[in-house]
């Protein structure tokens, strides 16, 4: 289910994701140690960009 939507509640992040499947929306808070990172790309529209840079440093340490 990937995340469609970035709101925050309460001081909190809380992310949407919708089922590409059958269209089920559901939403879930995110935790202390989730990427903080990851959360702001994804609030602009960037989380592809975000994942294929990890991947990409990812094999520059190999």
């Amino acid at each position: 289910m990937p995340a469609v939507a970035l709101e925050t509640k309460g001081g909190a992040y809380v992310l949407t994701q919708t089922c590409v499947k059958c269209g089920h929306t559901r939403k879930n808070k995110t935790a202390d140690n989730d990427s903080f990172q990851a959360i702001l790309a994804l609030s602009k529209g960037e989380l592809k960009d975000y994942i294929t840079d990890l991947k990409t440093q990812s094999k520059d340490n190999k």
